[in-house]
């Protein structure tokens, strides 16, 4: 998995149930999410992720799978 960078890290280390982030442009919040469910899911937890364009559900499956690709081999 790629190291998350500060803003990254922030979000993802929050103990709250739901994560809204509000944030600009190229702030890494679909790069973060997938990073964070990969490692959720690692644990044997669920993450539901939700984003305004199919792009960036693309994005965020691209590098789940990405992430995943040795265990799923």
């Amino acid at each position: 998995l790629p190291r998350p960078h500060e803003h990254q890290a922030r979000f993802m280390d929050s103990r709250a149930k739901r994560k809204v982030i509000r944030a600009g442009r190229r702030g890494g919040k679909t790069v973060g999410m997938s990073i964070y469910a990969v490692e959720q899911f690692l644990a044997g937890h669920r993450v539901l992720y939700a984003a305004p364009t199919a792009e960036q559900l693309d994005t965020f499956w691209r590098h789940v799978k990405k992430s995943l690709k040795a265990p799923i081999d």
